[in-house]
């Protein structure tokens, strides 16, 4: 810093921080403060203007200022003498900011909750510095006197007060120790209960370890190999070799390597069984040293664990340096099994002959084995792997399907089809998914048949006359779109032939229905030819049925009763009716006298 106006720049920077960030208690990692802390500790002379710029800037502001300021002023008084002493010098005056001693004249600032926890938090420190530092300073011995005989404030509440908080750190400091003990006391006995097999699955495992790789170091261990027979040469060197001289030495495996067999197949298994028995221990230690981490646990009391767990881990690492090769799966073991089996050759059986019949002649005889082994020799020249082929229908068919249904119709849109639901998963469904499936438009899709063979090419046009005096152009097969089945004709468009169709016109006929319409027209009556004439606008006269007398009674009323106006006359009576009788009942009540007209 370059001047003390700078810290005390500084100090009101701190205290605004603090108070900007809504806190009652200075932040003491912040930068500033931390910059304060380096002034503080490197320029003691300056530390008697802090705190009368402290106590000045207190006096001006309000209780939650002051209490950042008593916080700043308890943590230098705790760490710097000459702070400490510029305190305890103006002692009068703290107690008159921070604890309201001159309540006449200078009170604390409002609210008085705020004042109230300025004072109490004020009186906590001041009894904490008469504790710790009034074997130093002769002012501090009195200020508990003081204070008790002063009326302007409680001192004995805020004792009690700070009494009662030091109790219940006590209690729950009680609790956390409780708690530890339990905790440690669940974890040791589930310890002593493990420990014994835990033992012995480490001396099983050390013995087998010890059988398949022994150590020869431990047998030359205190021996000392006398050298003095030995020849030494003037230098003293036990070989021929120069300083200079450099050998390289190659060590392929320089750990050892278990290999299977007969001999050594139980003390594998054994290290095997051993090594998984010592990770599901060493798991559980893991667990209870965790536990006993969290509740935080001594040190003494964590040490059989880990004492334990180096063991475990020392053995580890000697059975994972053998290399012990894994153990052969099941389909490894089966496959073994299968093929203890030998292969025993197939027996071979000699062809069975038939023995001659008496009745049937040599030379029918002699012919049906031929044909018999023609078919054999046939049968076995063919591949084993050949199938049988199903004999082809002569005339190509086509499977049905829906295009043929729907064959020169419009497909429908959307089809959809119910899913099969008897896999018994009706609810447990992906929510994309219904009770129905949208068929494929593929399937509407009308199929392409191809035509194989000879198209037939029409060779005869219509030559019909047509109305223009035209000959009809048109070339089909047999039949003619317009004229109709195709004959021959000349130039001109007569057919050569005439058709059988032609219907010859019967002039018989013609004067005999004419012959009718004159009768008709003479007598009045109609005899089916066609001249007697309706009258116009007269109604048609309805066929009589024979109805029974019940439906005609059924009818009757059913034409009365049921009739339009009938029953909108009825019903506007009915309505009637009704509102009267729930204006009588309810008139007086609110909802219904609005909807009265």
């Amino acid at each position: 810093m370059a001047s003390i106006k700078e810290t005390t720049t500084l100090l009101n920077r701190v205290i605004r921080k603090s108070d900007e960030g809504g806190r009652k208690a200075i932040d003491f990692g912040d930068k500033s403060f931390r910059e304060l802390r380096q002034v503080v500790k490197n320029k003691p002379d300056w530390n008697a203007a802090l705190v009368d710029h402290l106590l000045q800037e207190a006096e001006k502001s309000d209780c939650i200022k002051r209490l950042l300021a008593l916080s700043l002023l308890d943590y230098f008084f705790h760490r710097a003498h000459a702070w400490r002493s510029r305190v305890v010098d103006n002692l009068q005056e703290v107690l008159i900011i921070f604890c309201e001693l001159d309540i006449l004249h200078r009170p604390l600032p409002e609210p008085k909750s705020e004042a109230r926890d300025l004072k109490v938090d004020a009186i906590k420190k001041i009894k904490v510095w008469h504790e710790k530092f009034s074997e130093g300073y002769e002012r501090l011995k009195n200020v508990p006197h003081f204070l008790a005989n002063s009326k302007s404030m409680d001192y004995q509440s805020a004792s009690a007060s700070l009494q009662i908080e030091c109790q219940q750190l006590e209690e729950e400091k009680r609790k956390e120790e409780e708690k530890t003990a339990k905790a440690v006391q669940q974890v040791m006995a589930k310890f002593q209960m493990m420990h014994a097999d835990i033992e012995r699955c480490l001396k099983e495992v050390s013995s087998a370890v010890n059988l398949l790789v022994p150590n020869f170091a431990e047998d030359f261990e205190g021996e000392a190999f006398a050298v003095d027979c030995l020849p030494l040469t003037s230098d003293g060197r036990l070989h021929g070799y120069a300083d200079a001289h450099s050998i390289s030495i190659n060590l392929k495996e320089a750990l050892p390597r278990v290999k299977l067999s007969k001999e050594n197949e139980a003390l594998v298994s054994a290290v095997r069984d051993g090594r998984s028995m010592l990770d599901f221990y060493r798991k559980n230690i893991a667990r209870w040293l965790t536990r006993m981490a969290s509740v935080g646990a001594k040190q003494e009391d964590c040490a059989p664990l880990l004492n334990i767990n180096n063991r475990i881990e020392e053995e580890r690492l000697r059975i994972n340096d053998l290399r012990i090769p894994e153990k052969p799966s099941r389909d490894d073991d089966s496959s073994d099994e299968a093929s203890d089996f030998e292969d025993v050759p197939e027996k071979e059986v000699e062809e069975f002959v038939a023995p001659l019949d008496d009745s049937v002649p040599l030379v029918i005889l002699d012919r049906i084995r031929k044909m018999e082994d023609g078919q054999g020799s046939s049968q076995m020249d063919m591949p084993q792997t050949s199938k049988m082929t199903v004999e082809e229908p002569l005339v190509p068919t086509v499977p049905y399907g829906l295009d043929l249904k729907y064959w020169g119709e419009e497909p429908p849109a959307d089809i959809e089809v119910p899913k099969n639901n008897a896999d018994c998963h009706r609810f447990w469904r992906p929510p994309d998914e219904g009770d129905t499936s949208k068929e494929q438009s593929s399937v509407y899709t009308t199929r392409v048949i191809t035509f194989i063979g000879k198209a037939v090419v029409p060779t005869m046009a219509c030559k019909a006359r047509l109305s223009s005096g035209k000959l009809c152009p048109r070339m089909d097969v047999e039949r003619c779109p317009i004229h109709g089945k195709i004959v021959p004709r000349d130039d001109e468009g007569f057919p050569f032939q005439e058709s059988p169709d032609i219907i010859v016109p019967n002039p018989e006929a013609e004067d005999d229905a004419e012959f009718v319409r004159d009768v008709e027209m003479a007598t009045g009556r109609d005899l089916g030819g066609g001249s007697v004439q309706k009258k116009p606008g007269g109604r048609t006269k309805k066929r009589q049925r024979d109805v029974p007398a019940s439906k005609q009674t059924r009818d009757r009323l059913e034409k009365k009763l049921l009739d339009k106006r009938t029953v909108a006359r009825i019903s506007a009576h009915l309505d009637a009716v009704r509102k009267a009788k729930i204006e009588q009942k309810f008139a007086h009540q609110f909802n219904h006298a609005l909807s009265r007209r």
